[in-house]
């Protein structure tokens, strides 16, 4: 039994250690969606102003394939909105000196 829980608790650990494309993947997008939202997500966390993320856009792909094209405005959409919310909550909390 003291082995048993160890392991069980590894075990957990491991699976919900999944990347957000294994996650997407799993509920049955697209490959080429996926990877157009996470392109787009890097994306959009840059236009609004987090240099962490690099501008990540396949133009090729962009301009040819309308999967990775949705994928890619919806990553950039999303994360340029939720990135733009969290600055704005931390500026509006945020002590004056």
């Amino acid at each position: 039994m003291k082995v048993l829980i160890p392991i069980c608790a590894a075990v957990l650990l491991v699976a919900g250690c999944r990347t957000a494309r294994e996650k997407m993947l799993a509920e049955g997008f697209d490959p080429a969606y996926v990877d157009g939202f996470i392109d787009g997500e890097h994306s959009g966390y840059n236009a609004a102003g987090n240099a962490q993320h690099p501008f990540v856009k396949d133009k090729r792909r962009y301009e040819a394939d309308s999967l990775y094209r949705q994928g890619w405005d919806a990553g950039y959409a999303r994360a340029k909105s939720s990135y733009k919310d969290v600055r704005r909550k931390d500026l509006t909390t945020s002590p004056d000196f």
